[in-house]
């Protein structure tokens, strides 16, 4: 059995809220993951952007409790964030391809595609 989570909005009691299942989360929560990358990577010349992106990349490199909890959310390591994050202090390119679409194509995955038949 799959674990389900009730996000609630409005009046619980009359049976607001939607529920999402465990692949759904991961996947809210490896976009919160994609926008602090984002925010990270984030060149320009405005203060204020400026800041936030220090923000997202000190967030990125802090390895704090509050990323513990959002990488395991998202059922991503968080050394392979932690790691990223430092690669790309090191070489100063915020802008290099994300650690979340960086693994290996899976091989063999039959897609579920149909195909027209010509006339």
């Amino acid at each position: 059995m799959s674990k389900t989570f009730r996000i609630v909005q409005g009046d619980p009691a009359a049976g607001g809220g939607m529920e999402y299942g465990a692949h759904q989360c991961q996947r809210i929560w490896k976009a919160v993951l994609a926008q602090a990358c984002k925010d990270a990577s984030y060149i320009g010349n405005k203060d204020r952007e400026g800041l936030e992106a220090q923000r997202a990349q000190n967030y990125l490199l802090s390895g704090s409790l509050d990323l513990q909890l959002v990488c395991e959310l998202a059922d991503v390591n968080i050394e392979r964030v932690t790691k990223w994050a430092r690669k790309c202090k090191a070489e100063n390119d915020w802008k290099r391809e994300s650690f979340l679409w960086s693994r290996p194509r899976q091989t063999g995955v039959k897609r579920n595609t149909k195909y027209r038949k010509r006339r």
